[in-house]
This record gives C-alpha cells, structure tokens and sequence, in this order.
C-alpha cells in the first residue's frame, strides 16, 4: 500500500501544474482543493487521500455565485456559514453526477445504471492511472458538464425540463437537502421565470410541514427576499 506521503508527493505535483493551464489555482492553505474562480461562478475539485487504497478526487462542483450569495444572506439552520466568501465556503449549487469516474466516493449513476466499482491505489503505479483518468475527466466529460451550466439560465432551463416532466423536487440537479429548494427558488426567482409564484405554492406545501419548523424562518426571508429581487440582481452575473 502507497502512503498518504508518498501520494501526495506524486499526484499533487502533477495535478497542479496540469490544473494551473487550465486557469485553476490551489486554495491558499489547502494543498487538496483548486479552484476556477470565474465571474458568474467557482468551479471546484478537491483530493482526498487514504492508506486503505480508497485515496480520490471529487468531480468538478459549481458554485453560482449569485445564488450561494443568497444563501449566505438569508442563513441555514443546518450549517454554520463561516466563511463568506464562496472560495472558502462549502455551499456549492450543483456537483457532475453524470459522468463516469472510478476515482471518486460520491455516489454516481447513468439514470439507473450504477458506474464501474471503484479503483484502489494499491501500487505507485496506481497513482499514474489515476492521474491519467483525472486528465481524461477533464477534458472530456467535466469539460462537457461545465459547458452544459454556463449561467443560471442554463440551470433555469434544466429546472424547466424537471418541471414538465412532473418533478416536485429538484435534488437530480441541485445540491442540498431542503436548502436545495430554496436554490431553485433563487434561481426561478432571478431567471424571471412566470413559475416563481408556482413554485413557491407548490414548495410551500412542501417546506411548511412541522417536521420543518427549523427551516421555516429562513424560508420565509428567503421569500421575502426574491419578492423584490431588483436590487439583488446583476445581469452581467445571471
């Protein structure tokens, strides 16, 4: 078995240099998490390491900034926002569930169809395959799901299509538990969706249960908040 020491030693070199020419940066103080920060979003990886074999990298999660500002303002009874500027922050809108990845813990399927098992880093040389699918991840299919969710009207749309299909919830594209349909709401809110008023009658019978007492105050700022979304919003961040 290689070493947490010894992984580090030989990955991280070669993921940051090969990170760094595509516009990502290592999180100052976090020699794990790289970050893109664009002007509409953050994009996010991060390594994880294990002398079990089951050392891995999550796939890329974005942050929207002008929906997880929004969270940071209104608050969320399950989680302690710390930092507020989104690099630092953990809240992320949306994370890649539909790509094919054998280096990673996150649960992952094509509709219904689990992924490959998940490979170990047993051998040194363990450690190039790994490598060496990250890059294919990369620049292929995380390439594709960045390209698939430029902006919020993109996520608008997605929404959109869930919607007709009769979803009630939204959690195959929005990270969060009830959090992620305040998300939603944000992003239906921002995007001048006609479905805002819709959606909040619908996410009412939904959030306003007594089993959810503990979120039904921010629910209501939340409300109150995307009522008047003019002062919130910047085009140049839709």
């Amino acid at each position: 078995m290689v070493s947490i020491s010894e992984q580090k030693q030989i990955i991280i070199p070669k993921v940051k240099s090969f990170l760094m020419e595509k516009g990502f940066t290592m999180l100052a103080n976090d020699e794990v998490t790289f970050i893109k920060d664009e002007e509409k979003r953050i994009i996010k990886t991060y390594f994880y390491f294990s002398d079990s074999g089951f050392s891995g990298n999550t796939l890329f999660s974005i942050t929207f900034k002008i929906v997880e500002e929004i969270i940071v303002k209104i608050g969320l009874p399950n989680l302690a926002l710390i930092h507020q500027d989104l690099k630092y922050s953990s809240l992320s809108t949306i994370y890649d569930n539909e790509s094919t990845y054998n280096y990673t813990d996150r649960k992952q399927k094509i509709g219904s169809t689990p992924i490959t098992p998940r490979s170990r880093i047993i051998k040194t040389e363990d450690l190039i395959h790994w490598f060496n699918a990250f890059k294919t991840y990369i620049n292929n299919e995380g390439q594709i799901f960045l390209n698939k969710y430029p902006d919020v009207i993109a996520l608008n749309k997605k929404l959109t299509e869930l919607r007709n299909a009769g979803e009630r919830s939204y959690s195959k594209l929005l990270l969060g538990g009830i959090d992620h349909l305040f998300r939603a709401l944000i992003i239906t809110a921002i995007s001048r969706d006609n479905h805002f008023y819709e959606m909040v009658k619908t996410f009412d019978s939904l959030i306003l249960q007594d089993k959810y007492a503990a979120w039904h105050p921010y629910y209501e700022k939340l409300k109150l908040i995307l009522t008047n979304t003019e002062p919130l919003v910047n085009t140049k961040m839709i």
